[in-house]
């Protein structure tokens, strides 16, 4: 591996940029944000990418996760 300084002058990254990433944990709204995105991406390739946000929020609702359209749309439009 190499030294930090090293790879901190390379990467044009502070050093305390590196151990802030290094360091991070993922807060529970991060968590619940990539599982719900993986469940809008799912969702959306099973029914052949022709889902738009109101469809896939109420799949999401079967499944009983309560979301607002707005953020479904969000996240679609974000994810591509």
């Amino acid at each position: 591996m190499y030294p930090i300084k090293i790879i901190c002058r390379v990467t044009k990254l502070n050093r305390s940029t590196y151990y802030k990433v290094k360091h991070h944990k993922v807060s529970k709204r991060e968590k619940r944000m990539r599982e719900l995105e993986i469940k809008i991406i799912d969702i959306y390739n099973k029914f052949d990418s022709i889902y738009g946000a109101p469809k896939i929020r109420k799949e999401l609702a079967k499944e009983d996760i309560r979301v607002s359209l707005k953020l479904v749309s969000r996240y679609m439009k974000r994810l591509g």
